[in-house]
């Protein structure tokens, strides 16, 4: 969309706690995505004020490259998340599952 920039993206990790409450969006599931806009199109601007537009479509184009880590790095990596202290049990196990799904 024209006049629409991305400010902000966040992934919600905590609904009870999470800037999507201020914002007034309530009962959000973990795991929810939320972008935030500035727009600087005055038409779309109008439209999202009369409550005629309120959200976007996000699409993309993407690709994987497969990259194989030696077993030294992928080690170091491990390390890092299992030392990472901000990261939930949950999310520790997700980000190992995804190195160890690769290998």
């Amino acid at each position: 969309m024209q006049g629409a920039t991305v400010v902000e993206s966040w992934i919600v990790k905590d609904p009870s706690n999470d800037k999507s409450n201020a914002l007034g969006f309530l009962n959000v599931a973990e795991g929810s995505w939320f972008v935030s806009y500035k727009v600087d199109n005055e038409e779309l601007w109008e439209k999202v004020k009369k409550g005629e537009v309120n959200g976007f479509s996000i699409e993309g184009v993407f690709s994987k490259n497969i990259v194989k880590m030696s077993e030294e790095k992928t080690l170091e990596i491990i390390e890092k998340i299992v030392n990472d202290k901000d990261l939930t049990d949950s999310e520790m196990y997700d980000k190992i599952n995804i190195i160890v799904s690769e290998l």
